[in-house]
């Protein structure tokens, strides 16, 4: 716990390759190695949280092998969307997290090709339609505890935040509003998670585990997105292994 392979991913050094060989191997983990991989590759816990009604940003998944910059300019151009970021899978702390304009992108194709040469080992790219709440609405990070609500911080990142600043409150602090939404997408989006394999067979609930919840509150452009952009709409944004 509180060790895994994105810390690797990130550190990036000679031991990278042996660890993470150890990690995976060893049979003794916590979350265990398929499990963490499945959050890991963010595709797999999103696409399942769609499937079951959970609400999230507008999103395209640009697989490793299967993607080109230009025609994901023109899935999103297709989309309708006005500006996107990109996330990656496989790594943390905003790294390789990017703001774009489809207007920036459509003047100057090199911004995305740019992209795509220095993450091209990346395995998925996330690529989701700029939700404007996060500049000024708290995402709020429940920690669940064998599937209980256990307790809540809220934030705004600073890659989000006007000021390039971050901000956390937690405790009461939390508008009741934005905890109890928070709680209410959160539960449904761990039951999409499947359960830990522990040492010697069986299964176990998931022991701890983040769901981030954010707030949308203007128009979005998705052409197949039904948002009321004069009501707060809160969504999943990311579950983490915490």
């Amino acid at each position: 716990l509180g060790f895994n392979a994105v810390n690797l991913l990130v550190e990036n050094n000679e031991n990278t390759p042996k660890v993470m060989k150890a990690l995976r191997t060893c049979g003794n983990i916590a979350p265990d190695w398929d499990f963490e991989q499945y959050i890991l590759h963010k595709s797999n816990y999103m696409k399942a949280c769609m499937a079951n009604g959970v609400p999230m940003a507008p999103t395209i998944f640009s697989l490793k092998g299967k993607r080109s910059p230009d025609g994901l300019l023109q899935e999103i151009q297709e989309r309708g969307w006005k500006t996107f970021v990109m996330k990656q899978s496989e790594s943390g702390f905003s790294l390789g997290f990017l703001k774009l304009k489809v207007e920036d992108c459509e003047t100057d194709p090199s911004i995305l090709h740019n992209y795509f040469r220095d993450y091209a080992k990346c395995p998925e790219f996330v690529v989701q339609e700029s939700i404007e709440g996060f500049t000024r609405n708290w995402e709020t990070r429940c920690f669940w505890y064998n599937g209980e609500f256990l307790y809540a911080i809220a934030n705004i990142a600073a890659v989000s935040s006007e000021d390039g600043a971050e901000r956390i409150i937690t405790g009461d602090d939390i508008p009741a509003e934005f905890l109890e939404n928070a709680k209410r997408i959160g539960k449904e989006a761990i039951k999409c998670l499947p359960q830990l394999q522990v040492p010697g067979g069986g299964t176990v609930p998931m022991v701890l585990v983040r769901t981030d919840i954010g707030c949308s509150d203007s128009q979005m452009y998705d052409k197949d997105l039904d948002w009321d952009p004069t009501k707060k709409t809160f969504f999943l944004n990311e579950i983490e292994p915490s």
